[in-house]
């Protein structure tokens, strides 16, 4: 595979290399098409591990001249990876509008859940019920066509929870969604460089595979090394293995 369009870069403030180092480290890969896209922030910024919503610009600006710059190389698309709240309806539509974004992923690493206005994955899932909540705000998320795609819907194995009839319900909630409207998830490659891996989770992939959902294969490179690495190479050959329906390009506008 020689596209990606799960990129951060330095502003995000956990990764390393600038937004022209990734493009050049494309390039000498051969890429068609590389999508930036960097944790969105949000206006207030109520959340961390991102840019400053004062950067967006900044962001903005240097995707869109990288663009012109290498128009004749590289398919460059200007996106960015960010949570879905209702309340932030306006500005997924200004960003996509105005703002002149190419595309929105859904990484919902902090979600609304009852009480908790932004529950975060790692810290506030006490329960396997609370996994429903999780899917069921990120669907809410995928069913307003802002987001191109899902970003590691199974985060949440990332909580050490016994799969049981909420865990089954969750993946029901997924598979019948996704095949209903046609969303795409996306495996994602960065599970598999943590020590740890929780995911990408064989037990719900193996769901996935007797479906035709699509699957894009998303680097979620957080340095330019990683935009193609044995994490990435792996999760190849594990989504063949499994049979899983793999696309290689998004279907962006031109």
């Amino acid at each position: 595979m020689r596209t990606n369009y799960h990129t951060h870069n330095e502003l995000c403030g956990h990764a390393g290399g600038n937004l022209e180092e990734y493009v050049r480290r494309a390039m000498e890969l051969e890429f068609t098409e590389l999508g930036m896209s960097d944790h969105l922030p949000f206006p207030g910024d109520g959340f961390g591990m991102r840019m400053r919503y004062e950067q967006l610009g900044e962001y903005v600006q240097e995707t869109n001249r990288l663009k012109d710059t290498y128009k004749d190389s590289l398919r460059i698309f200007l996106g960015a990876e960010g949570e879905y709240f209702p309340d932030y309806d306006k500005y997924y539509e200004r960003l996509l509008t105005k703002q002149g974004f190419d595309y929105l992923i859904l990484g919902q690493h902090f979600y609304r859940a009852g009480d908790f206005a932004c529950a975060n994955v790692y810290n506030d899932m006490h329960c396997t019920e609370d996994i429903i909540k999780y899917v069921e705000s990120s669907l809410e998320g995928m069913s307003t066509g802002y987001f191109a795609y899902w970003a590691h819907p199974d985060l949440f194995f990332v909580n050490d929870f016994e799969q049981d009839i909420h865990m089954a319900r969750a993946f029901d909630l997924i598979l019948n969604d996704c095949v209903k409207h046609d969303y795409i998830l996306e495996w994602n490659a960065n599970g598999l460089r943590r020590e740890k891996t929780s995911y990408p989770a064989m037990s719900f992939w193996k769901e996935v595979a007797k479906t035709d959902i699509r699957v894009i294969i998303g680097a979620d490179c957080h340095s330019t090394d990683a935009l193609v690495d044995w994490a990435v190479e792996k999760s190849e050959q594990m989504a063949r293995e499994l049979g899983l329906n793999v696309i290689e390009k998004l279907d962006i506008g031109e």
